[in-house]
């Protein structure tokens, strides 16, 4: 979490982070967000993970949440709030 390359307490993005069990498929969701607006669709590589840092309300509408959303993604991710994962680790 100490790695989020973004300003996770801007209250106008929703700071995520997506955990993959499979290396390909990590490579491969970052490979597809290359071209994305960084400004828009702010993705970046972790260590084992991938950031991300959408607009407020739009985590379900930007280019990389659509990419993430496609089925053959269900089995090998999950995303977790980075303000979440902050409180249950205290």
């Amino acid at each position: 979490m100490a790695g989020f390359p973004f300003d996770a307490s801007d209250p106008g993005r929703q700071p995520w982070v997506i955990f993959c069990s499979e290396e390909a498929v990590r490579r491969e969701l970052l490979d597809g967000a290359s071209d994305f607006d960084p400004l828009t669709d702010p993705v970046a590589e972790g260590d084992k993970v991938i950031y991300w840092n959408p607009v407020t309300g739009a985590s379900t509408s930007t280019t990389f949440a659509k990419l993430l959303a496609k089925p053959r993604y269900k089995a090998t991710t999950t995303n977790r709030n980075l303000r979440t994962l902050q409180k249950i680790v205290g």
